[in-house]
């Protein structure tokens, strides 16, 4: 998809937080991507409340784990 400085995107938490963590599964992917929007002047938007979200996950980070369902741990009640 061709963009243009007329287009806009909504970031969400989750794009900024894996921009912002080295460690991130996807950290290399988030900043390629915020770069490529802001060479194109892709007006890049967030929200309060994204706001909120990413100030309360980067100052209490946490390893990532990938996603998963019900685990062994889960058999063990």
């Amino acid at each position: 998809m061709a963009m243009t400085a007329a287009d806009a995107v909504f970031l969400d938490t989750t794009s900024l937080v894996e921009a912002h963590d080295p460690s991130a599964p996807w950290h290399h992917d988030a900043v390629a991507a915020l770069r490529r929007f802001a060479a194109a002047g892709v007006a890049q938007w967030v929200s309060r409340q994204v706001l909120r979200e990413y100030l309360v996950t980067v100052t209490r980070p946490q390893p990532f784990q990938p996603p998963g369902g019900l685990g062994a741990e889960a058999n063990h009640t």
